[in-house]
């Protein structure tokens, strides 16, 4: 009964090592360890009530209790016979961290466990008399007789006719009084015309981002898209604003961040900006690159094992945190999908499928950072798939040479939302001091005081229509422009971890100069006759000259903060 708890137990204790300590000790009712006296009727009540929590669960009248989905009844509610650490005696705000399920019961809000006779006598302030008769009824039990299964009983009882099936299918009583029949489980609700509409899905920034379900936020390379997401991981996790917008509330926000990019010190400047740089703030950055969704066009096992431990760790952290999970960020996807042919539309399928079937598992908000093609117009790189099946897609403005430029961030789909509207912001210098490990020459490590240079995002305060930016004509880029864009093309797709020889941080990626000049040739942004190296050079000493590029040992680069 209690493998499952065990499971996350370990996921904890190996994330928060020393700083976490489980229950060890709880009782069956009895006031015994569980291996103790077997055939007790204690021992034998908690059982049999495991096997059948639909009978008497509900009927406890603990506060926000609901079945949760799944074929096997399980549930989540707010324990109100204890005081919240965080939110003290306002039961509202409470979230629903005792979980009661066939694996067993657990409040993740203290780490307690319970055997159902706890249960009653915790939510009933009863004593364990008065906890076994009212269990004992509500599930049948009888000390003198054998156990019954009531659910298993009614699961083998043959149907007597086709008729009687029909006169006993269950059914649900409308709005207006009438009944209506219930769909099976594999149908999901039904909604019947002229009932109330469903509610609205809810959102974890309104117009932006929903609380569940996956999208994308795309844009050209150099459009700030990282500082986005860390903008928006420090947002939700102090529970402030994102691209002026007041977050629905805090949670636990989880990054996985495949670039080598300073991101912890991008996050330290968003929170910088909102005041809550000293603050614990629920955000967890992973670097060890996943499994690919795809290998040789075909979906992964590997990947679906990584997404379930990956779900089982955040969901494990937001009840250390007593937060709800809210948001998990992938960047980018280049690094996580393994396309053979990004044109594609069935592994484009799979790789959406892998994405939303993340979010499912996690019931959070996935985002996932992606790159446009050379056409900027078109959207997403490669197949539509990426532009149907994804419930929102964000994109960023064009490339600007001036880094301090203004830029916008534009809805361009959103289900069953707003579209089509976009929010201006700004990049801006920020310092950030913090404490940083410190490697010597002798290999020992320190912890030191250091101050990063770094941008930090400054959001406008009012949506716009993304029209007023349609009609204008666009600029036409200069060959420099083209050639940058091609260089971090190249780099998303194909970069690889530089030299050691190279003056560049540790983890940052580039490419082989000369991969970089055949693919401006192939992409005729240089001419391939005449003198094509000369046109090189040129392009490579006004991109050096603007500190838009860095080059050694053969390789190129691009600054962390170009």
């Amino acid at each position: 009964m209690s493998r499952g708890m065990d499971i996350i137990d370990e996921v904890l204790a190996e994330h928060f090592g020393d700083a976490f300590v489980p229950e060890e000790n709880w009782t069956n009712g009895n006031g015994r360890a569980p291996d103790e006296d077997d055939d007790s009727p204690y021992k034998r009540l908690n059982d049999h009530a495991m096997k059948n929590l639909s009978m008497w669960v509900m009927d406890l009248g603990i506060y926000k209790c609901r079945r949760r989905r799944g074929p096997h009844a399980s549930y989540e509610a707010v324990a109100q016979w204890r005081r919240s650490t965080t939110y003290g005696d306002d039961i509202e705000k409470r979230l629903p961290n005792l979980k009661i399920s066939p694996l067993g019961i657990k409040d993740f809000g203290d780490g307690r466990k319970y055997s159902p006779l706890d249960l009653v006598m915790a939510a009933k302030g009863c004593d364990l008399a008065t906890a076994f008769d009212w269990l004992s009824e509500k599930t049948g039990f009888s000390i003198d007789g054998p156990e019954i299964d009531l659910g298993a009983i009614k699961a083998k009882k043959p149907p007597a006719d086709n008729a009687k099936q029909k006169t006993e299918e269950p059914v649900d009583v409308g709005p207006d009084g009438r009944e209506r029949i219930r769909p099976g489980k594999l149908l999901g609700d039904a909604w019947y015309f002229g009932d109330p509409v469903p509610e609205q899905a809810p959102m974890l920034v309104p117009f932006f981002v929903p609380a569940r379900g996956f999208g994308y936020l795309g844009g050209q390379w150099g459009t700030f898209k990282t500082f986005i997401l860390n903008d928006l991981a420090v947002a939700v996790a102090s529970g402030g604003k994102f691209a002026g917008q007041q977050v629905s509330g805090p949670g636990v926000v989880i990054q996985i961040e495949l670039e080598g990019s300073n991101n912890e010190a991008r996050m330290l400047a968003a929170a910088t900006v909102r005041q809550c740089q000293n603050q614990r703030l629920p955000i967890v950055h992973l670097k060890k690159e996943p499994p690919k969704i795809l290998i040789n066009a075909r979906p992964n096992p590997a990947f679906r094992e990584w997404a379930e431990q990956l779900a089982e760790f955040a969901l494990a952290v937001a009840a250390q945190f007593d937060l709800p999970l809210v948001l998990i960020t992938i960047d980018p996807q280049g690094r996580v999908a393994g396309f053979r042919d990004e044109q594609s539309s069935s592994e484009g399928q799979v790789v959406s499928d892998a994405f939303a079937g993340l979010a499912k598992r996690a019931s959070c908000a996935l985002v996932v950072a992606d790159h446009f093609g050379k056409d900027p117009t078109a959207g997403l790189r490669g197949t539509s798939a990426k532009e149907t099946n994804p419930l929102f897609i964000l994109n960023t403005s064009e490339q600007q040479r001036d880094t301090h430029a203004q830029r916008y961030l534009e809805i361009r789909k959103m289900r069953n939302g707003i579209q089509g509207m976009l929010v201006d912001f700004w990049m801006r210098d920020e310092e950030v001091s913090t404490q940083q490990i410190v490697r010597g020459e002798d290999g020992a490590t320190t912890v030191e005081a250091v101050t990063i240079k770094t941008l930090a995002v400054r959001w406008g305060e009012e949506l716009r229509p993304a029209a007023d930016h349609k009609g204008a004509k666009e600029r036409k880029k200069s060959v420099s422009e083209q050639a940058l864009a091609v260089l971090g093309d190249l780099i998303s797709r194909s970069g690889v971890p530089l030299p050691a020889a190279c003056p560049a941080p540790e983890g940052l990626r580039g490419v082989l100069e000369e991969a970089w000049r055949l693919e401006l040739v192939t992409t005729a942004v240089i001419a391939g006759a005449g003198k094509p190296g000369t046109a090189f050079g040129n392009v490579k000493r006004g991109l050096l000259a603007a500190e838009k590029i860095e080059v050694g040992n053969g390789f190129v680069w691009c600054p962390l903060l170009s």
